[in-house]
């Protein structure tokens, strides 16, 4: 009996609530409606269709169409909005510019997975929004040709006339009753003082961790002299962690704390007078955006006008939608500091149209690499080696110390602590998001050979220890049972580190770190002299295209093994200081905390 003819593809890129409805009564009876969502394709019904993961090559030749796409059809250009709410003239042009590159690069890689499907056949809408018809119009072309579907132009313009006016009506909705809930509950407030402050975007688990001893966090640059606590007001959404360093005596706010009930009845005329003022930008932020963005926009603007900002920070984690606040900022002439605490995300199109004045990056390859991509605007850029958001430089009494709190052995010259950092969870959806950009195809059991591979250097040798730290929010019960179950009959051979230390902690308790191409630990661990490399379990020829990392790079157990003879036997590879500085931004043992200070106290 012959197995049942599957229904063909209808695809969508994103789905709201009003795309849901519609899909649900027309489409849904005729076609398998599938979404995509970084890296995962999946059907309504959230059954996961069985395909296979992008090759990094794969991977990097749509982020770099993306790249060619967005200068070739001149998104500066196209993206060219400007509006003003106050006194200033607000530049948008990157903002927009960089969602419609992050939206096409998007599409292309979900176009390469449909490629992968059995039965590719079937038909695509554009949920996604593109300035222009003459530039949706190549869009549509670009994707059919990369994923073998057709488009349905008709039903698209249909569903995008339909949807415009409802999202408008919605974020209105949502604007207002948000609002009301704002006044009704800042019946009392403590007002902020915001004079010669810096605002520092701290959104992300990684941003905000509680661990205030250790300083890992964005806390890092709070050195007590230079920066102090009240110098610094970080902006948050996470409640829990916030009031935790509110306990600390840390300035943590929403946005939405730092005003008054009459900035906010400010912000409310100042919306609707900037949405009859300047439409398209107002129903482009509200298309784009989530509807929050629009007040937080007005409101941060208001802010800028009516207090003096010493400038305004935010991390690598941001990059990808950047915060609404950089806009009028900018505008102002205030400094827009980001600055990368990990360099595993190259290449990748989120970074195109920075919306910064001043970047800190790890090294020169860093600058060279963002010079490529269309910024708009001509940026500051400044190196400040492997900055990893904690303390990097500790006297030997204080390593000693840390070493017996964290249980870390380290006692004997004989000894060898091999570090393995960022060992993924089991769990899908977080493997999904570790983001490994430069190799997105990392599966459960590429992880587990690699890890395994590694485990077995020290099987029969008394003196070595693995030492593992987890990826920064993993708990144990998210690592796979099968680690778990190794570690617990090998408590002498493995220490399994908590994921929030700071990590140059463990870094300096090791002899030799092995790290998953091309994560950020190996740069840190070369630049305090502790010999590094980079392990794969298998020949990659997207991993070779980086070529000036070959040197550091094994594959193959059998390499490995080798490698690791080498190591015991005094006879690794160490680079020379220029080599290090070249890699690492910094000469090998230089404070790169103390660095990045000081060089930041020159740009605020």
């Amino acid at each position: 009996m012959s197995a049942p003819k599957l229904k063909p593809l209808f695809f969508v890129h994103t789905i709201d609530p009003i795309l849901w409805v519609c899909l649900m009564l027309f489409i849904r009876p005729f076609f398998r409606i599938v979404c995509f969502q970084y890296r995962n394709i999946k059907e309504i019904g959230f059954k996961r269709l069985e395909i296979s993961i992008l090759s990094a090559q794969e991977f990097e030749n749509c982020n770099l169409a993306g790249l060619e796409f967005a200068k070739r059809n001149n998104f500066a250009k196209l993206c060219a909005i400007h509006g003003r709410i106050t006194t200033h003239d607000l530049d948008f042009t990157n903002y927009f510019a960089k969602e419609m590159l992050r939206s096409y690069t998007d599409l292309l890689l979900s176009a390469q997975m449909i490629r992968k499907l059995p039965d590719p056949q079937g038909f695509f809408i554009l949920t996604r929004q593109f300035f222009g018809r003459v530039l949706r119009e190549k869009v549509e072309i670009s994707i059919a040709q990369a994923s073998g579907l057709k488009c349905v132009r008709r039903l698209w313009t249909v569903f995008r006339w339909l949807q415009i006016p409802i999202r408008i009506f919605f974020a209105l909705f949502n604007f207002w009753a948000a609002v009301v809930v704002i006044l009704l509950k800042k019946k009392t407030i403590t007002k902020v003082n915001l004079d010669q402050k810096i605002i520092v975007v701290a959104n992300t688990v990684s941003e905000l961790q509680s661990d205030f001893i250790r300083q890992l966090s964005v806390g890092f640059f709070i050195d007590g002299k230079r920066f102090k606590k009240e110098d610094v007001i970080f902006l948050t959404r996470r409640g829990p962690e916030a009031g935790k360093w509110r306990e600390e005596g840390y300035f943590a706010y929403n946005l939405i704390d730092l005003a008054n009930h009459i900035l906010h009845f400010q912000a409310i005329i100042r919306l609707l007078t900037m949405f009859f003022m300047h439409p398209r930008l107002s129903v482009g932020l509200i298309v784009f955006f989530p509807p929050w963005v629009l007040y937080y926009l007005v409101l941060s603007d208001s802010l800028v006008l009516e207090n003096k900002f010493r400038g305004l920070v935010y991390t690598n984690s941001d990059v990808t939608i950047e915060p609404i606040f950089s806009v009028p900022f900018l505008a102002h002439s205030i400094p827009v500091v980001l600055f990368y605490y990990s360099a595993s995300t190259f290449p990748n199109s989120m970074w195109a149209f920075l919306q910064a004045s001043h970047i800190f990056v790890w090294n020169k390859d860093m600058i060279d690499f963002l010079c490529e991509h269309p910024q708009n605007e001509k940026k500051t850029f400044l190196v400040s080696g492997p900055l990893m958001q904690a303390e990097d430089q500790f006297g030997e009494g204080d390593l000693q110390r840390l070493r017996a709190e964290f249980k870390i052995p380290f006692e004997s010259k004989n000894q060898i602590n091999i570090g393995i950092f960022d060992i993924a969870p089991a769990r899908r959806d977080h493997l999904e998001q570790i983001r490994f950009v430069q190799n997105p195809k990392l599966t459960q059991e590429l992880h587990k050979d690699f890890l395994f591979d590694i485990f077995s250097l020290g099987q029969n040798v008394d003196e070595v220890r693995m030492m593992l730290k987890p990826k920064r929010w993993t708990f144990k019960h998210e690592i796979s049972p099968r680690i778990n179950e190794y570690i617990e009959n090998n408590l002498n051979r493995v220490i399994l580190l908590p994921p929030s230390i700071n990590p140059q902690i463990a870094i300096q308790s090791c002899q030799a770190v092995i790290c998953f191409p091309f994560t950020s630990i190996f740069f840190a661990a070369l630049q305090k002299g502790i010999p590094a490399i980079f392990y794969y379990p298998f020949e990659d020829d997207g991993l070779k295209k980086v070529s000036h990392l070959q040197e550091f790079t094994i594959y193959g157990k059998h390499n490995l093994v080798k490698w690791f003879v080498s190591f015991r036997e005094g006879k690794v590879y160490i680079p020379s200081q220029e080599q290090i500085k070249n890699l690492c931004g910094l000469e090998k043992d230089r404070n790169v905390r103390d660095h990045f200070i000081s060089q930041l106290v020159e740009v605020l």
